[in-house]
């Protein structure tokens, strides 16, 4: 719920990509969403952010690695949380301009994305390493049903 309130709270837009569950655990993870997700969530950001479940490509051109030394770690429970106050620093911090830092992050991300998209294009090492395997893989599958 943290995090959520924290995206929220920064009045930026955003784009937070929560990891799936297998199908199993989909209902069960549909009725933890109301426990993590503060009251009205979708409609406040409506138009200002997106929870994406799973991989989303967007994240190539414009996700960034955010360090948690700004961050005020606490414990709960045995468990490390974040506090809201704390993401929307942080969020606010890289997405403001000005400061000479974020501006090399941004950087930083922006030619991260650029090398990451160039890999998985048709010709990229990416690419061109799958496309290995699969051959290798086939011949591999072939040789077994010949002997």
């Amino acid at each position: 719920m943290e995090i959520a309130c924290g995206l929220e709270a920064s009045g930026h837009q955003f784009i937070w990509v929560v990891l799936g569950k297998d199908d199993e655990e989909e209902k069960e993870e549909e009725e933890e969403r109301e426990k993590w997700l503060p009251e009205g969530f979708d409609e406040k950001i409506n138009g200002r952010g997106m929870m994406v479940k799973g991989w989303a490509p967007q994240v190539l051109g414009i996700g960034m690695e955010v360090g948690v030394e700004d961050w005020n770690l606490w414990v709960d429970a045995g468990k490390k949380v974040i506090r809201r106050e704390s993401i929307e620093k942080c969020v606010r911090r890289l997405m403001d301009d000005g400061d000479e830092g974020v501006v090399l992050m941004r950087q930083k991300a922006k030619e991260l994305g650029e090398k990451a998209r160039r890999a998985v294009e048709e010709g990229g090492s990416s690419h061109r390493n799958l496309t290995l395997l699969i051959e290798e893989l086939k011949q591999l599958r072939d040789h077994k049903s010949d002997g």
